[in-house]
């Protein structure tokens, strides 16, 4: 009994110290962190039994911390992973790059990414998009008359069906007189005036031209050094030379201009000939002999020989 009477007594002094026989207050604790205090007891009249110990206060509560939106209120990726208590969910954009598709907390239930859209087909691309493509080629189909290459789109190694597109001609308005007349679907146009033929413009077969008024009278048949200009006379002929042999093969290569006569037309049913020289070789495809009234006269294109 006097070692328990000890202790009691021990613990009386120490509590009176806190909260005495005054009704001092206790000092609260930081936060209410710390645990309080029990009630005291006190000492009875002989033979009396002690009060009971008050009871302990319950521990306090740390204060709490300021708290920021929710991961999942955040709308962007920057403020997303500016927090490290948030994960920024993402998915492919279709172009090698990510995107950014909600905000959330690591380790949460996992995202679904859409697939991606199948790239059109090489044949519906134009050349530069076809370019960009590793998995498209681009194929040449040829060109017209040297103009610009009809190219398509195609897989590497597989070709491409290239596009029906006839070749346009060029109009016959423009074309120089020799180009005209190789064209079978164009007419060249003449003016005939003062003794001379000359090109006026080249057209489609219904084209009408229109000749100057007026012109300069030429001067004589051998004044004309060449057979182009001998043959815009309407009352000239070329006449030429040919030669039995030669490095070319082609008929009437071997020919070679000789001079522009008077005459529409040559005459190429002449007579034996008065003159004693010996006739011109002439290879009769190309060139054909012609006469004047006493000799002969040279080789003439077949279209100069008239009646």
């Amino acid at each position: 009994m006097k070692a328990s009477t000890r202790v009691f007594a021990v613990a009386s002094v120490a509590l009176s110290g806190l909260v005495g026989c005054g009704g001092v207050a206790l000092q609260p604790s930081d936060g209410g962190s710390q645990a309080g205090h029990g009630g005291a007891g006190y000492t009875g009249a002989s033979g009396s039994t002690g009060g009971a110990g008050g009871a302990g206060g319950s521990a306090g509560q740390g204060g709490a911390s300021g708290a920021g939106p929710s991961c999942f209120a955040l709308g962007d990726a920057v403020s997303c992973k500016a927090r490290s208590d948030c994960e920024a969910y993402q998915c492919s954009d279709c172009k090698g790059g990510q995107t950014f598709l909600a905000c959330g907390v690591p380790g949460g239930p996992p995202i679904e990414c859409g697939p991606c859209p199948s790239p059109p087909s090489c044949g519906t691309l134009d050349v530069a998009s076809c370019r960009t493509r590793s998995d498209c080629q681009v194929y040449s189909c040829g060109s017209c008359g040297g103009g610009q290459p009809l190219v398509g789109c195609g897989v590497p190694g597989g070709g491409v069906a290239c596009p029906a597109i006839a070749c346009v001609a060029p109009p016959c308005s423009g074309l120089d007189e020799t180009t005209c007349n190789s064209r079978t679907d164009c007419k060249a146009g003449y003016c005939t005036g003062c003794s001379r033929r000359t090109f006026a413009g080249c057209g489609d077969p219904s084209t009408a031209f229109t000749c100057p008024e007026g012109c300069e009278l030429p001067g004589p048949c051998s004044s004309e050094a060449t057979s182009a200009s001998c043959d815009t006379r309407t009352d000239c002929h070329s006449v030429f030379t040919e030669s039995v042999t030669c490095d070319c093969a082609t008929a009437g290569c071997c020919a070679k201009f000789s001079q522009c006569v008077d005459g529409a037309k040559a005459s190429c049913t002449g007579t034996t000939p008065l003159c004693k020289s010996v006739g011109p070789f002439c290879d009769g495809t190309a060139f054909v002999v012609s006469y004047t009234g006493s000799c002969f006269e040279g080789c003439v294109r077949p279209s100069e020989c008239g009646p």
